[in-house]
């Protein structure tokens, strides 16, 4: 299995940011406000993948769950959350394409004053 590279990740993240700055019609907007745009997308990704998985996995699991978060380790969180869900790269996929989905259709509703 191919590790990703730093450079590699970043390109990635960098190519997606631009998708989504352009969705949003803030591709040419203030840099500042286009960092903080996707901060907040990117927040509120984990926020509901975060939702999402507290609906999936056992309430058993909560504390424990709760316990890694707070570590902060992504290969942690990762590992336990991988043997509690099934398919959960796609797990995470699926609610984070919702996430921005939900996210573009308010910003298009502020943009036409609804």
């Amino acid at each position: 299995m191919k590790k990703n590279n730093p450079a590699d990740v970043n390109q990635v993240l960098g190519d997606v940011s631009q998708m989504v700055l352009k969705d949003l019609g803030l591709e040419n907007a203030d840099p500042i406000g286009q960092a903080e745009v996707i901060a907040s997308i990117g927040q509120n990704i984990m926020d509901r993948v975060l939702l999402e998985v507290l609906k999936v996995i056992p309430q058993n699991d909560h504390d424990e769950f709760h316990a890694i978060l707070e570590k902060g380790s992504p290969v942690e969180i990762r590992d336990f959350l991988k043997v509690r869900i099934t398919d959960f790269d796609q797990f995470v996929q699926h609610y984070a394409a919702q996430e921005l989905e939900a996210t573009k259709t308010r910003a298009n509703m502020i943009a036409q004053g609804v």
